[in-house]
């Protein structure tokens, strides 16, 4: 009795090798996802720290600014418009300093013109009596209109973004006779059986009141 062999051939699963490049293709696409995520958790944190630096920026610009102003008004309390004149290349030469606020020593502060550790100040319009620019119209008064401009910028930034403020200021001096009526302290109306009328501005330091 003799035995035959039998021989076989083994059946190729069409299958798997779909499903391992069905999985090929849904971790490709997870790697993409993965990625775009992430991109975009940097970028966002990019933009969010240019924008804290850029406000920072700001920040210390209008305290250069700020600056001037103060000694500008200080300047007009005590010596009058030729005062502030006298000392407009000295608030040029005005910035915050590291003896101030330590965070000052980040920071370098320029001119529009680019001069290094200055601030842009100017006289715009000779003393004058003129109309006024404040919220009450209608009122005159001898000014000067100045403008002070700072350039800040953080030197320990990657980013180096510089940042600009600008502001114009007018210093005056109102006259008394803008007043109807000008009180230093409160003014105190007593009772009248008529009518009064005061035909001009009414000015008081403390309170209005009648008895």
């Amino acid at each position: 009795m003799t035995r035959s062999k039998m021989k076989t051939k083994p059946i190729r699963r069409c299958g798997d090798g779909f499903s391992l490049a069905l999985v090929l293709v849904f971790t490709g696409v997870l790697f993409l996802l993965l990625s775009g995520v992430l991109a975009w958790m940097t970028t966002n944190g990019n933009l969010t720290q240019r924008y804290n630096e850029y406000f920072d920026s700001v920040a210390a610009a209008e305290a250069a600014t700020e600056k001037v102003v103060a000694s500008m008004a200080r300047d007009f309390q005590n010596s009058g418009v030729s005062g502030v004149d006298g000392n407009l290349a000295n608030y040029g030469a005005s910035i915050p300093t590291q003896a101030e606020v330590n965070d000052w020593a980040n920071y370098q502060f320029n001119d529009p013109s680019g001069g290094p550790n200055a601030t842009y100040v100017t006289k715009l319009t000779p003393w004058q009596y003129t109309n006024l620019n404040w919220k009450y119209t209608g009122f005159k008064g001898s000014n000067s209109t100045y403008r002070i401009i700072s350039n800040a910028r953080n030197t320990a930034s990657a980013y180096g973004i510089a940042s600009a403020v600008k502001q114009e200021i007018q210093i005056a001096a109102i006259p008394l006779f803008e007043f109807g009526v000008f009180y230093a302290p409160d003014m105190e109306l007593c009772a009248l059986n008529t009518d009064f009328t005061v035909p001009g501005r009414v000015h008081c330091n403390g309170t209005i009141y009648s008895m």
